[in-house]
């Protein structure tokens, strides 16, 4: 691959596994419901499509554990009554390995709690940052962390049912490493599962030698 290639082949890379990840794995959200309703209007909390850090600042992060809230947002259903609202939470429970979609009525109370198993998520920034520290350690990505210019980003999910170690239960993200003065030079791209809290393809992509 020539510079030229890897200038502009990481940036659509990025951009077309954020698109996949937006598709597949994001719920939509109900604009009447923001329309109608002023809570509706503060209270949705929609975290960042991609995040990107220097590596070098990237340093020890807690391993996410129990019920992490992803997602929420004011949703708006139809009763003979007329429009309830409710508060919508997607989030992952990390003791069954599943992502899990709560209902609530506005004053708290809980409507439902239902298992979403074939749903994937965006990490939540705590989330990101444990994957990031996962990568600068693993010995086989730590020559490309270390590096002064390398930025490393992601966040977006990867599942495939082919692969044991991010199928089902499994939380498995891509993160990129990337050099140069905005990033357009790839260096490594690897997949981390956050369930079993490791790196289990440090070389997802191949990418040139040269590059590091």
């Amino acid at each position: 691959m020539n510079k030229m290639s890897a200038k502009f082949s990481w940036p659509l890379l990025l951009l077309l596994i954020g698109c996949a990840a937006q598709r597949e794995s994001t719920p939509s959200v109900q604009e009447s419901a923001q329309e109608k309703s002023p809570e509706a209007q503060t209270a949705i909390a929609v975290l960042p499509v991609d995040q990107k850090l220097m590596a070098r600042d990237v340093g020890p992060a807690t391993a996410p554990s129990g019920y992490v809230l992803v997602r929420e947002y004011v949703d708006s259903i139809k009763t003979p009554a007329g429009d309830e609202y409710q508060r919508v939470h997607f989030g992952w429970d990390y003791a069954a390995g599943i992502a899990t979609e709560k209902r609530f009525r506005m004053d708290g109370t809980l409507i439902s709690d239902a298992p979403q198993p074939a749903l994937t998520m965006i990490t939540t920034p705590e989330e990101l940052a444990y994957a990031f520290w996962l990568v600068k350690q693993h010995p086989d990505l730590k020559a490309a962390m270390n590096r002064q210019d390398a930025i490393v980003s992601g966040g977006f999910s990867y599942r495939e049912p082919s692969d044991p170690a991010c199928n089902e239960r499994s939380r498995c993200v891509h993160v990129m490493v990337s050099g140069g003065i905005d990033g357009e030079v790839p260096l490594e791209h690897a997949i981390v599962d956050l369930m079993s809290r490791r790196v289990v393809h440090p070389q997802y992509k191949f990418l040139p030698a040269a590059n590091r």
